[in-house]
């Protein structure tokens, strides 16, 4: 069989004018993002004074003194208590905020990933109505926008006694509606039938092949979706303000500090932006940790014998 060549770029090779242009552009965005991070690390180390000082533009200079704001921001989040907010942040501590983060998000990524890869695997593997049914369900949910539901969705909640309960929460987000059901039933469909006969064929029943065939090959893309859903619900404050009135997590912190209570006791830009600086540090590391996996492709393997 004839092989394929594939023609690579040399060093003396110019790009074309359009090539150019989309270099440019991209870079200027990435300038643009670099630039924002920057000046709020920056600013987040600048004391309230120096940053509102209009006259010498302290919001754009560089800091004088570095000020940090860390004691200052936990002090404030327990001190923040309000008749009038959902949440009441008082006797919680930055330890428990961080563990309520930890189970919210962990939870719902984690139960939303398994639902979506076990509903993904039945749609692709067994060929019932059933099957055509539940993809119908999903492309038409990622097609028309559904609004208005959550005063039925609310009562829902309190009569099945899962309102202010993180495993509530973890049953509410258990579905398999979104882009990454149609990811793993691409990635289950795609995979050699002959791996699933010869399984059969040694006396494997449907839940031995699901557990030492189909999930092996499909691990990689489970951790990644596990991971984009991880950070999702990190930053996620409706549902926390929502549903967890008792459970603050930091995403609802953040929210809370530009808009609810929790702004009476941060006031200033410097600390606001300590307190973001502060939360989205796990997402970071867990990025540098995972950025393989992040970064790379969503794909799934097979096994050639």
């Amino acid at each position: 069989m004839e092989k394929t060549k594939t023609r690579k770029i040399g060093r003396g090779e110019r790009l074309t004018p359009f090539g150019i242009s989309i270099l440019v552009l991209l870079l200027v965005y990435t300038l643009m993002l670099l630039g924002l991070i920057l000046w709020g690390l920056l600013t987040s180390v600048k004391s309230a004074e120096e940053y509102g000082n209009i006259i010498n533009s302290g919001m754009y200079r560089l800091p004088k003194r570095i000020v940090l704001h860390v004691k200052e921001v936990m002090d404030a989040m327990k001190k923040s208590a309000s008749a009038d907010s959902l949440i009441t942040m008082d006797k919680v501590s930055f330890f428990e905020v961080f563990v309520y983060s930890l189970l919210f998000a962990g939870g719902c990524a984690f139960f939303k990933t398994l639902v979506t890869c076990l509903t993904a695997y039945a749609c692709a593997r067994f060929n019932f109505k059933s099957s055509k049914v539940i993809y119908s369900i999903v492309i038409i949910t990622m097609t028309v926008p559904i609004v208005g539901n959550l005063p039925s969705e609310l009562y829902t909640v309190h009569t099945l006694n899962l309102y202010d309960h993180i495993w509530g929460v973890w049953i509410m987000r258990a579905n398999f509606l979104g882009l990454y059901f149609l990811v793993m039933y691409n990635g289950f469909k795609g995979m050699p039938s002959a791996l699933f006969e010869a399984a059969k064929l040694d006396g494997g029943n449907n839940f031995q092949i699901l557990w030492h065939i189909a999930l092996p090959l499909i691990k990689g893309t489970f951790t990644t979706v596990f991971l984009i859903y991880f950070v999702e619900y990190w930053n996620e404050y409706q549902v926390p303000m929502v549903y967890l009135p008792t459970f603050p997590t930091l995403g609802y912190t953040v929210y809370d500090s530009i808009f609810g209570s929790l702004k009476q006791e941060i006031r200033d830009v410097p600390s606001q932006l300590t307190l973001a600086f502060i939360v989205v540090l796990p997402i970071v590391v867990l990025y540098l940790i995972f950025q393989n996996k992040l970064m790379g492709n969503i794909t799934v393997g097979g096994v050639k014998g």
